[in-house]
This record gives structure tokens, C-alpha cells and sequence, in this order.
């Protein structure tokens, strides 16, 4: 298909005659729509056997609606329909997701408006909801048109494999009916659904929605560069369960907890851990690997076996073997994430912010001036002994004396 297409390209911009102008185009054309089935076929055949994997990007919906209505913009000049896109508003800069496979799905919806519209107008109008009451937060896309609209007796049709409104819109309109019945496979996919309101003659409007994750990318490149300046904005007060066997290691996460006015609770092993959460609520569980009496894959697996909100707590890893396959055996168990030691504190704190950024929190939020230390990471002796100096707890002193005493033997 690459050389016909190809080929004919190339042959349409050489000299021809009205004739063999026609022949060209009518070839390129058909070579066009045979191209459009074989990919909805593949497509097809992937979904159903289960082949597709989703990727989590950031992105920006701005810019994929945008990069839709441009790549669209010609086909609907061309028919004299206008499209247009609605302005976005209180949707965040970043969301994290399968931007490839969000762009297909409204990709093919906007086509199929444009196909179907032979005057008026086709809009595109995202809506983003906030989460509630534990609810994810949602991203709509809507393509309304003024097309020649769909019967409710073909509507419940519309998004089964190859199957269209009638023969006749095969015959006059071409297509396959499979993009609907992809378009539902990958929202659904996604946790998403689809569907359609629609007045025969009138016109229909097709949408989808998604869950929206946010994107920490944002904020993981201003927290880099955040040294000496407020963050009340980015950190948010959190009830953290530390499980940490090593009494160094639990003395530095407390202290770099404290620091940005999180409630901490240490416990040393999974069976403390289980015990904690059944009895009291987190927002966030940090588990070491190994532990023992029960270790910390061991205790995720445990957690999320209780039931409600307890099951679904998010837990994140630290662990000094972070290599892939250990990587994957962490999440596969039920964590969320995880962090490398020695700790790097900008990264901790952005992937707890990262596992909780849907999730109620267990305590109020608290805006205050929380300042960052002028270090990074706390990796040797003499940051930490510096560090102690601006503590106020003589305690947190003399647990920072001790371990920048014993740093030599922190895991």
C-alpha cells in the first residue's frame, strides 16, 4: 500500500491531462479507503485478541484537540462545513494517559461528522469534572454536528462490528462500520464509555469520556528547581504509614516527612503495617521490601485484600533493588510505586503526590509556607549534620546526630 499510494502521489504531481489527472486521483483514492480497512481490520483483530496495550504519557488536551481539528480542517473546507473548537477551560496543562489512542478515538468521530454533514457545522467541545467523593476525575469529548442525524432504532446499533445506519450510507458514504465498534473497544479499554444522542434530520452528538489522571511531569520539573522558595501550592498534608525495619532509615523519612508538615506513623514490619491500617486511616502507605516477619510484597498483597477504601490505599515501594523485572514484581503485587534509596526527597515527595492525586484526603488540607531545603538529596554526612541546625525538635536533633553518625551503615 506504501509504494500505490506512494506512486500515485508522486504521479498526480507530473504533468497530466484532465483525463489521466482523474485516473490518478480516482486510483489514489481507492487506494486511500482500502488502506483505511486494512487498519480497521488490524485494529479489530488486536483489540479482540486482547494484543493492545495502553501506554501513560503525559499530554496536553489542548494540544490533541487542536492537532485533530488541523489534520481535519481541509476535509471540512472542502465540503464548506465549519469546524470549529470550543475553548477548553478549567482543564489542567498536563494529564496522564494514552494521548495516541484518545487522538484515534476523536479522530474518527470527528471524520465521521464531517462525512456525514453535508452543510452547517461540526463543533468538538471538551469538558473536564473534577474527582468527587473518591471519584476519579472525568475528561468528555463531545462532536456535535448537523449532520443527517440517526434513528433510535440505529442508534443502539451504531457501535457494533460492520455496521452502519442503513445500506444506503454504505453505498453513498463508504466505510466499513468498524470505526465505531474500535472507538468503543479502546474507550472501554481506557474505563471509559461511549455513545450517542441523536434527532433523525437534525443532527447527533457523539461522546466519550474517560477518567483523567493528572500529570506530575509538571510538577516534578518545578519541584527540580523549587530551592528556597514556597510550595504550600504543590504539597499537600498528608497521614503517612512508614513500614521501615531499619531504625536510621526510619529516622531519615521522618524527618524528610516533617519537613513538608506530613503526620507520620513508623511501624518495622507487615504484620505492624496490616495491623496499622485496619485499625486507623492513611493516606498513603510507604512499605519497604524487606522486612521481617512479613515482608513488604507480602503486606501489599495482604492490604489489598481488605475491603473498601483500606484495600485501595495507595502503597509505594522503597526499595534499593530497583531493577526492571523487580520493578514490575512491586506493582504486580498491588503497589502503586515506588522510590529508589538512598531517598531523593524531591522524588518522594512528587510520587506520593503522584499515587494520591485522585484520592480524598484523610486529613484536611492545610495551606501553609513550607520552604525547601537548599539540598536536593540527603546523601552524606555533612548535609544531614546541616540539616539538623534548622530542625526546632530537639529530638529530630538528636536522631539527626545519630544518624549522621551511622550514615555509613544507611541501606
Amino acid at each position: 500500500m506504501n509504494g500505490v499510494l506512494g506512486m500515485t502521489s508522486l504521479l498526480l504531481e507530473t504533468p497530466l491531462t484532465e483525463q489521466q489527472r482523474h485516473y490518478a486521483e480516482t486510483g489514489h483514492e481507492s487506494a486511500q479507503a482500502l488502506l483505511t480497512i486494512i487498519n480497521d481490520i488490524l485494529d479489530l483483530s488486536k483489540l479482540e485478541a486482547g494484543k493492545v496495550e495502553l501506554e501513560n504519557l503525559p499530554y496536553s488536551i489542548e494540544k490533541l484537540v487542536a492537532g485533530v481539528a488541523t489534520l481535519l480542517s481541509e476535509r471540512a473546507s472542502s465540503k464548506g462545513v465549519l469546524l470549529q473548537v470550543e475553548e477548553t477551560r478549567d482543564i489542567p496543562p498536563l494529564l496522564q494517559g494514552d494521548p495516541t489512542r484518545l487522538k484515534q478515538v476523536l479522530f474518527n468521530l470527528v471524520g465521521n461528522a464531517i462525512k456525514f454533514t453535508e452543510q452547517g457545522q461540526v463543533t468538538v467541545r471538551t469538558v473536564y469534572s473534577k474527582s468527587q467523593e473518591g471519584q476519579p476525575a472525568r475528561l468528555r469529548f463531545e462532536v456535535v454536528d448537523s449532520g443527517i442525524g440517526i434513528s433510535e432504532e440505529q442508534q443502539s446499533l451504531l457501535f457494533d462490528r460492520f455496521t452502519q445506519a442503513d445500506n444506503s450510507i454504505t453505498r453513498k458514504f463508504g466505510g466499513t462500520g468498524l470505526g465505531l465498534s474500535i472507538c468503543r473497544q479502546l474507550v472501554e479499554l481506557m474505563g471509559g464509555q461511549i455513545g450517542v444522542h441523536s434527532v433523525l434530520g437534525k443532527g447527533s452528538t457523539f461522546w466519550f469520556e474517560v477518567p483523567a489522571e493528572l500529570s506530575m511531569k509538571d510538577i516534578v520539573e518545578g519541584t527540580e528547581n523549587l530551592t528556597g522558595q514556597k510550595v504550600a501550592d504543590v504539597v499537600t498534608k498528608q497521614k503517612v504509614l512508614v513500614a521501615e525495619d531499619n531504625e536510621i532509615n526510619q529516622m531519615l523519612i521522618r524527618a524528610l516527612l516533617e519537613k513538608y508538615d506530613h503526620s507520620v506513623r513508623i511501624v518495622s514490619n507487615g504484620v505492624e503495617a496490616l495491623a496499622a491500617i485496619e485499625a486507623d486511616d492513611f493516606d498513603v502507605v510507604l512499605m519497604d521490601i524487606q522486612m521481617p516477619v512479613m515482608d513488604g510484597i507480602s503486606c501489599a498483597q495482604e492490604i489489598r485484600k481488605l475491603e473498601g477504601d483500606k484495600g485501595r490505599i495507595p502503597i509505594i515501594a522503597l526499595t534499593a533493588n530497583a531493577m526492571s523485572g523487580q520493578k514490575e514484581e512491586y506493582l504486580a503485587s498491588g503497589m502503586n510505586g515506588y522510590v529508589s534509596k538512598p531517598i531523593d526527597q524531591h522524588k518522594l515527595i512528587v510520587e506520593m503526590m503522584t499515587v494520591t492525586a485522585n484520592r480524598t484526603r484523610v486529613l484536611p488540607d492545610k495551606v501553609e509556607e513550607i520552604m525547601l531545603p537548599d539540598e536536593a538529596m540527603v546523601d552524606n554526612q555533612t548535609e544531614i549534620i546541616a540539616k539538623k541546625r534548622t530542625m526546632a525538635d530537639q529530638e529530630q536533633q538528636k536522631a539527626l546526630k545519630d544518624l549522621a553518625a551511622s550514615f555509613e551503615d544507611l541501606i
